[in-house]
């Protein structure tokens, strides 16, 4: 009597190995956890708040401070840009640095502009900005528990 099975031994090799090729693009479509951009993240944001608070005095007291913030801002971003998969990561770094979204480069232009700001604005702001950093640590901590 014929085989009349349409699943020869061949045809489950080949779908077994299409299988494999799929499960593999998928996980390989998903960044990794990366505890130095984690880390990063949220020191970042730290010391971005932290900085903002200072703005009530006289921004030529602070210029160095934000222009090192800045550089991590930088750094953080090209680190992101290396990292494989990690777009939703990268456009957020791309949101905070760009000075049309009124979000850090924003502020820290309006206080150098004004010399001061007052603290109804810099609370207002320093939500915006948290926020804006909050799902950047987010996403990187989804991604910890998307290993787990």
């Amino acid at each position: 009597m014929k085989n009349t099975s349409t699943c020869t031994g061949f045809n489950r090799f080949v779908w077994f190995l299409f299988s494999i090729l799929l499960l593999a693009g998928c996980i390989s479509s998903t960044p990794r956890f990366d505890n130095v951009a984690y880390t990063q993240a949220i020191s970042i944001k730290l010391d971005t708040l932290a900085l903002m608070d200072k703005a009530v005095d006289d921004y030529s007291q602070h210029r160095q401070e934000v222009e090192q913030l800045m550089r991590q801002i930088d750094k953080a971003y090209e680190y992101t840009q290396g990292r494989k998969n990690a777009e939703l990561i990268l456009e957020q770094w791309k949101i905070i640095r760009d000075p049309g979204e009124n979000l850090v480069v924003a502020f820290f232009n309006r206080w150098k502009e004004k010399g001061r700001l007052n603290s109804d604005f810099i609370g207002g702001s320093k939500t915006n900005v948290s926020g804006a950093f909050n799902q950047i640590i987010e996403l990187e901590n989804g991604l910890i528990k998307a290993e787990q």
